[in-house]
């Protein structure tokens, strides 16, 4: 996991762990297999994905890309 990846909560709204990073909140089931992207603006907000990993990956392009890394 990056290091910048902070968890907030052990047991969020998806079942599992609950994850800031860059400003984004990312939403795991019971076993981080799949996550929920929660970052306004971001044009995926709301989706799931797979591990917290992917989503950050998808945070750190969009960022990059806008310009507005945030956090």
């Amino acid at each position: 996991m990056p290091d910048d990846l902070e968890l907030i909560e052990q047991v969020g709204p998806e079942g599992g762990p609950r994850y800031r990073y860059w400003g984004a909140e990312i939403s795991c089931n019971k076993v981080s297999a799949v996550g929920r992207l929660h970052m306004e603006g971001h044009p995926l907000d709301g989706i799931r994905f797979g591990a917290p990993t992917t989503i950050t990956y998808l945070v750190n392009l969009w960022s990059q890309s806008s310009g507005c890394r945030t956090g």
